[in-house]
């Protein structure tokens, strides 16, 4: 019988059990610099994922385990580029037409806003990138890691 992937529950189960471990600096998760990340990118990642070595056997296997859950999660589909203004990210989800904002006294700026959540990890799959260790109550274990950046913004169809 193959092995069983964790669900969304046991990611979340997991990020809670961490949430009650000791504050760690920012220092110790060993963040690469902003100039690791493509020219078109903005803004600094603003989201980190750190998926345990022991839960996929690969970059990519970490890389598809969060982003395929998070998107079945949110039920937000999947970009890839091109589309417009992809600010050098691998793939993005998006929402749409979030929370109208309203106000019959001034129609002209009634808008809509969407979120986006923009994955960069290709500029972190050089080796010594892509995986770190994290020391965790004395026990160092090894992660992947991967960014997004993370935006909700007003929605011009």
């Amino acid at each position: 019988m193959p092995a069983r992937r964790p669900g969304i529950a046991a990611l979340a189960g997991m990020a809670l059990m961490h949430a009650f471990l000791p504050a760690q600096s920012l220092d110790e998760f060993h963040l690469p610099a902003k100039s690791a990340f493509p020219a078109a990118m903005p803004r600094y990642p603003n989201v980190w994922f750190y998926v345990d070595a022991r839960l996929a056997p690969s970059y990519e296997s970490a890389i598809k385990l969060v982003t395929e859950k998070l998107s079945a999660t949110l039920r937000a589909p999947q970009y890839y580029p091109p589309f417009d203004n992809p600010e050098g990210c691998d793939h993005e989800v998006r929402i749409e037409h979030l929370q109208s904002w309203i106000d019959p006294a001034h129609f002209k700026l009634t808008h809509a806003h969407a979120f986006h959540m923009r994955y960069y990890y290709t500029p972190l799959a050089r080796p010594g990138m892509r995986e770190t260790s994290l020391n965790r109550n004395g026990v160092a274990r090894s992660f992947f890691r991967f960014a997004a950046s993370v935006l909700s913004e007003k929605y011009v169809a």
